[in-house]
């Protein structure tokens, strides 16, 4: 009896062992065929490391810019590597469907350049000096060895010089994965010129494709630089439908002084783009003034864009009203951004040049609506930076694009010219007119409309 009651309790302390021990482990096949036992929480490990990468089926291995929406690319395959924390990554370049050798490469991780979703083309943020730098193989293929798991950027040169990428992969890549990059043949050559028709050196071009590689789903840039004479030249691009940028600051985000030109490649073709005019000879000087042939207050730009939609001329305009612009024959519409214009500047219609030097002024026409504010805190008006800001916008029409704002001077008063007939809507930044609803109304064939209005603290 009592060695019955032996074996069993034997049998129970051996049952609860391997209990725990299925629970903390689990058998893995060795390449030699035999089992081994694991410990869960590496496996664990493993699975949490895996599932940080983008190679399971419930992520795609190619991320596209915001602007696209695409599928993952049918080239992109899952590379096998032993390690926990590395994969390789390839890219393979071909050039008219034929491997392309010798392409410097520099694979840089996102933390490398300091800031999420890195601004690539940002010419004053260098590519980091710790990316990766390798070359292709002749058979095409740039192989990344034991890359570090996360979001990676690729740049790469054609230049052959080893110095740094002018190209860039929007999208970030992932260790893992083969990525195909597909150049070509076409090209795009083209001069930038100033105002006064001289070649401008040191201005940055970009050439964006409209939409990314319909086969790899990569989205490719190219960078560039003017010479000492003006002149740019981009190659190896494949056929396609791009956008010609010329930003003189060299940002690209959108806040520069920027100009675009559509262009569609085909295969093997070279287009020409010319940004400016070489050696114009036509100016046009005058004034830009209100319906009392008095300046805008402050300075403005004045903007005449090519009625074929194939140019465009920008200028500043003077404190006293004053403009000169480089002109060339043409249809033109006129469009002037002054104090208290609506965002897109006054429409002034239409004007065919001849190519002539002209000297004309040019008049905004509308009534001014002038009066004072009372009622506000000192404070408010003591900082000429901060002061409070009177808008107007026509009854009806409250969208931003129609609102048209001045700063009230420093004894409250304002002024703002070029207003058309009909009822506008007053309102008043960061203080609140005394009423639910403030409203002036401009009558046909009236010049000046005097407005005062009071105001009570928010």
């Amino acid at each position: 009896m009592r060695l019955s009651f032996v074996v069993a309790l034997v049998i129970v302390i051996l049952l609860a062992a391997w209990s725990m021990f299925i629970r903390d482990t689990r058998l893995e096949l060795t390449r030699e065929g035999m089992t081994k036992a694991v410990p869960l929480r590496e496996v664990d490990s493993r699975t949490r490391e895996l599932e940080r990468q983008p190679a399971d089926s419930a992520r795609t291995a190619v991320e596209t810019p915001s602007r696209h929406v695409t599928e993952a690319p049918p080239n992109v395959e899952p590379v096998n590597d032993k390690s926990l924390l590395t994969r390789r990554l390839t890219v393979t370049f071909t050039r008219d469907g034929s491997p392309a050798p010798g392409i410097d490469s520099w694979l840089a991780s996102e933390p490398a350049f300091g800031r999420e979703s890195p601004t690539l083309h940002d010419e004053a943020m260098a590519f980091p000096t710790s990316a990766v730098h390798v070359e292709s193989l002749p058979d095409g293929v740039a192989r990344f060895e034991c890359v570090y798991l996360g979001r990676h950027y690729l740049g790469f040169d054609l230049t052959a010089d080893h110095a740094h990428p002018n190209w860039f992969v929007m999208n970030p890549l992932y260790p893992g994965h083969d990525y195909a990059v597909r150049l070509g043949s076409a090209r795009i050559l083209g001069r930038v010129f100033d105002s006064a028709g001289r070649p401008s050196p040191g201005i940055s071009i970009a050439v964006e494709p409209a939409v990314p590689d319909p086969q790899t789903k990569l989205l490719i840039n190219v960078y560039a630089r003017t010479n000492d004479h003006g002149e740019f030249e981009i190659g190896a691009l494949a056929a396609g439908d791009y956008a010609v940028v010329l930003e003189r600051d060299g940002r690209f985000d959108g806040f520069g002084d920027v100009e675009r030109r559509s262009v569609t490649l085909a295969a093997g073709e070279t287009r020409r783009v010319q940004f400016g005019d070489e050696g114009l000879g036509a100016r046009w000087h005058g004034r830009v003034l209100n319906e009392f042939s008095n300046p805008f207050e402050g300075t403005g730009r004045l903007q005449l864009e090519r009625r074929d939609g194939v140019g465009a001329r920008t200028t500043t305009i003077a404190v006293d009203g004053g403009f000169t612009l480089p002109v060339t024959a043409g249809e033109w519409n006129i469009l002037v951004h002054v104090t208290g214009a609506p965002e897109a500047g006054h429409d002034l219609g239409r004007i065919v040049l001849d190519g002539l030097d002209v000297e004309r002024d040019l008049i905004v026409p509308g009534a001014r609506v002038a009066g004072r504010v009372t009622g506000l805190a000192p404070d408010l008006l003591a900082d000429p930076s901060g002061a409070p800001v009177l808008s107007f916008h026509r009854e009806g029409e409250d969208f931003p694009a129609a609102f048209r704002s001045v700063s009230l001077h420093r004894d409250g008063t304002y002024a703002i010219d070029a207003v058309g007939p009909g009822r506008w809507v007053a309102s008043l930044w960061p203080v609140a007119f005394d009423g639910d609803s403030v409203t002036v109304d401009v009558l046909e064939g009236v010049r000046i409309v005097q407005r005062d209005f009071n105001v009570r603290g928010k």
